[in-house]
């Protein structure tokens, strides 16, 4: 979604104050993903243990929402993370940091501006969720980009429960989102950097063509230049393949 200009008054986070339980400890969170990586195919009572886990992120997800929606002015994207996206992250971590994954719930912010409304929306969060049971925090990914991707993360932390707050321009997430495309066609690991498993040389092309757009993209938004050329023509790329799309739809 696109922020909108308007302003907003400060929230006050007062219903944080009855805080949801954890329905399971951290020792116990650490030895559930450890198990979980251990086979290829995990016990059903620990994937049953991990929806109990994930089931109690629901209603701490939906006030922050919420709040967002009250303070920041933007009804925000959000989601929690499914089985499959959190076993892969395990086992690219060895399975013992469950209870460390701080995205397992997570809003998106897109703003339809530069850096510098980045930054301010960055600071209004913070604001609105100083009065948690934890600090914010900041994991800028525009000054330590991770193969290409850059947007500032705030981890909040309502009712105890970390939740990543992904606050990107408009640029940085229709270049997420295109890179997303290419992961789910030449393998998930390239963007951690892992070479392509489909596609060969051709797939390798394309994803150093992304990181070339990638840092075009970062030199005009720190100058707060005109888009530069890479990302015009995704656009096109992107209005191409959406209108071939429809053209199958309608055969």
């Amino acid at each position: 979604m696109l922020l909108s200009s308007g302003g907003s008054s400060h929230l006050g986070l007062t219903r944080y104050n009855q805080a949801v339980p954890r329905p399971i400890s951290n020792s116990a969170l650490a030895r559930l993903g450890k198990r979980l990586v251990a086979t290829d195919q995990p016990e059903q009572s620990d994937v049953d243990g991990l929806h109990v886990l994930l089931s109690a992120y629901s209603p701490v997800l939906a006030s922050a929402v919420d709040a967002v929606a009250r303070d920041i002015g933007v009804v925000s994207a959000s989601r929690i993370k499914n089985t499959g996206t959190i076993l892969e992250k395990l086992r690219r971590q060895g399975g013992h940091t469950l209870s460390s994954i701080q995205d397992l719930a997570g809003l998106r912010v897109v703003i339809d501006a530069g850096r510098a409304e980045q930054d301010r929306v960055v600071e209004r969060l913070m604001t609105t969720f100083s009065g948690a049971s934890r600090a914010p925090r900041i994991v800028d990914r525009r000054a330590k980009p991770v193969q290409g991707y850059r947007a500032v993360h705030v981890i909040v932390y309502p009712d105890r429960f970390p939740v990543e707050i992904q606050v990107r321009t408009r640029w940085q997430h229709q270049w997420a989102e295109w890179f997303e495309r290419l992961a789910d066609q030449y393998g998930r690991g390239i963007r951690y950097g892992e070479p392509p498993l489909e596609g060969g040389d051709a797939a390798q092309q394309a994803i150093d063509w992304m990181l070339e757009v990638a840092d075009q993209i970062a030199v005009a938004e720190e100058s707060g230049g005109t888009p530069p050329l890479g990302f015009i023509t995704l656009q096109l790329l992107d209005s191409v393949i959406n209108w071939l799309g429809t053209r199958q739809q309608g055969s």
